[in-house]
Formats: structure tokens, sequence, C-alpha cells
């Protein structure tokens, strides 16, 4: 069974290594995969920015400071105490 998997493995990469369609191919596949992935973590990104913004926004219409990243909280106030 290995040495049919071996055969194989070895006659898909001589195509590939011999036929520069195949390999356009893969290489065009392989650059739309990266460019997918890229929009998807950028709308992450934007999708995690967003929700910051609404919880700034509802802080601010509550009253309270807003959450800031840069001004974590210290943990020696009485929410910290157990």
């Amino acid at each position: 069974m290995e040495l049919i998997a071996g055969v194989a493995v070895g006659a898909l990469a001589a195509y590939v290594l011999s036929n520069e369609q195949a390999q356009r191919t893969i290489i065009r596949s392989a650059v739309s995969l990266w460019t997918m992935l890229q929009g998807g973590f950028e709308e992450f990104k934007e999708r995690v920015h967003d929700a910051e913004a609404e919880l700034r926004h509802a802080a601010e219409a509550a009253g309270s400071p807003p959450p800031s990243a840069s001004n974590p909280p210290r943990g020696d106030g009485p929410e910290s105490a157990s």
C-alpha cells in the first residue's frame, strides 16, 4: 500500500513539475487563497474595531469613563479584593 501511495505522489510531483499549465493553476489558486485569508483577517480586525467603538460609545452615554487599552486597571482597587 505504501508503494502505491509513493508511486502516486511521485507521479503527481512529476506531472506538476513538467506541466506549466498545472504550475500556473496551483500558483493562481495559492494566491487566491492567500488574498481571501488576508481579506478575512482585515474584516475581522474591522469588526473588533467596531465593537471597541460601540463599547466606548455606550460607556460615554452611561457617563462612565471609556475603557482604555493604554490605561488598564492596576488590580489594587476594591474590585480586585477577594
